[in-house]
């Protein structure tokens, strides 16, 4: 068979071929060279491309790379099984029902592609380009996607078992129905992406950010979502049977309906979350921040709540049988000493005296030793910390907006979820201090020392961080639009002009 000139059969050369709208229907190109070739527009449809090589190629005459070119080519049940398509642009192509098992296609251009009903289980797409793209119904079993683009792809009804997903980007994808058990998804952004009804058991999501997602009716039974972002997502009727959500950020998320039984909950930030007619028994909750939530109709039997935080939550007809609440702050702001009994008031307005004011028996004011103090959720806004010590405190979720805390030690703070909007941090000093989620947009850390500190998913839009020392920290995550950041010294340690 010949065509454009060249001939086509199994093994050819087609090196930097031009073969644009070829008509190779059903054509049998088993182990060709197809590096550099053009075959934009081309009709491969049912064609045996197994074993191919379009890698994108470096040339040494001509320093330039010689990327295959399969842009809107017709693919539909061709063979490219074992192929090798590194960097090859696919985008537009249509390969509904293609076998790519095993194919290379790191760093590929897939955007916009057709792959519904296509194998690509165990294949490496590893930094590969699939924003928009069609993976309907897909075989992606084993396939390495770390750092790949998926931004608003259709997954709905792929098979992604045991997928590696790590620093994906699936944010708005349409995983609906989707089959993820056993993926890893540690840090991958699921902003705003459809879950619902998907299967999650066993998948490791640590660190992942699925703010606004949607997971109604998913099953995440043993998943790991440690330090995950769950702001305003919806978990309604889902299965979270001993999934482990320790340190997750999931204020305003919906739980109602959903079973958390055995689930670790412990010092998560779960403000304003809605667990109602949720099914926590046997859930450890200890030192969760469960502040304005509602657990109408929940069942906590057996849960462990020492040290949590229940202010102002509505427990009306939750089932409390045999919890454990053990310093537990009560809704009307008691603080419990033993299971069921409630001892100690705590006051419903902080008491000031000049700069100085005593909040739940800690005096606050400039210079303030707060070493080890425990106040989650505080409200503290505008007042002066200046000089404080807050070396191991815990002001998880605490409202700090425009409070000073010029040169204050944040040695091994807990300030995960905290609010320093327009807060004054200059000079302060933390190495490391935690700030998971916080919000410190138009903040002032101009000095501050924040050596190995922990700024995951933080927002610090307009911030000024200015000489900063950002050495080491972890800034996964972080809204930086608009920083200051001169003379700042970096995460990996370089220093900005």
């Amino acid at each position: 068979m010949e065509v454009n000139g060249y001939q086509i059969k199994p093994g050819a050369i087609l090196k930097n071929a031009n073969l644009t709208g070829a008509n190779l229907k059903d054509a049998n190109l088993k182990g060709a060279n197809l590096v550099g070739a053009n075959l934009k527009g081309a009709n491969l449809k049912g064609a045996n491309l197994e074993d191919v090589n379009l890698a994108l190629t470096w040339n040494a005459y001509v320093p330039f790379y010689q990327i295959t070119n399969l842009k809107g080519a017709n693919l539909e049940g061709a063979n490219l099984e074992g192929a090798n398509l590194l960097g090859a642009n696919l985008n537009g192509a249509n390969l509904e029902g293609a076998n790519l098992e095993g194919a290379n296609l790191e760093g590929a251009n897939l955007s916009d592609a057709n792959l519904s009903g296509a194998n690509l289980s165990n294949s490496n797409l590893s930094g590969a380009n699939l924003e928009g793209a069609n993976l309907e119904g897909a075989n992606l079993e084993g396939a390495n996607l770390k750092d790949a683009n998926l931004l608003e792809a259709g997954l709905n009804g792929a098979n992604l078992e045991g997928a590696n997903l790590l620093d994906s980007n699936l944010a708005g994808a349409n995983l609906s129905g989707a089959n993820l058990e056993g993926t890893e998804l540690l840090d991958s952004n699921l902003a705003l992406a459809n879950l619902n009804g998907a299967n999650l058991k066993d998948s490791d999501l640590e660190g992942a950010n699925l703010e606004g997602a949607n997971l109604e009716s998913a099953n995440l039974k043993n998943a790991n979502l440690k330090e995950v972002n769950l702001t305003d997502a919806n978990f309604s009727n889902a299965n979270l049977n001993k999934t482990n959500l320790k340190w997750a950020i999931s204020s305003g998320a919906n739980f109602s309906n959903a079973n958390l039984n055995k689930t670790n909950l412990a010092e998560a930030f779960l403000a304003g979350a809605n667990f109602s007619k949720a099914n926590l028994k046997n859930a450890t909750l200890i030192y969760a921040d469960l502040r304005y939530t509602n657990l109408a109709g929940a069942n906590l039997e057996g849960a462990k709540l020492e040290g949590a935080s229940l202010l102002y939550a509505n427990l009306n007809g939750a089932n409390l049988n045999g919890a454990s609440l053990e310093g537990a702050k009560m809704p009307d702001k008691t603080v419990t000493t033993s299971p069921n009994k409630k001892t100690t008031t705590l006051p419903t307005t902080a008491a000031e005296t000049g700069n100085e004011f005593n909040f739940y028996g800690y005096k606050i004011g400039p210079g303030a030793d707060l070493h080890e103090a425990d106040l989650p959720g505080a409200f503290l806004v505008g007042k002066d910390l200046s000089g404080a010590n807050l070396s191991y405190a815990n002001l998880s979720g605490a409202n700090l907006t425009g409070a000073n805390l010029t040169g204050a030690i944040l040695t091994y703070a807990n300030l995960e979820g905290a609010n320093l909007k327009g807060a004054n941090l200059t000079g302060v000093w933390g190495a490391p201090v935690f700030l998971n989620g916080a919000d410190l947009s138009g903040a002032n850390l101009t000095n501050a020392d924040l050596l190995y500190s922990v700024l995951k998913n933080a927002n610090l839009k307009g911030a000024n961080l200015r000489n900063a020392n950002l050495n080491k920290a972890d800034l996964s995550g972080a809204k930086l639009d608009g920083a200051i950041l001169a003379g700042a010294t970096m995460p990996d340690g370089t220093q900005n002009p």
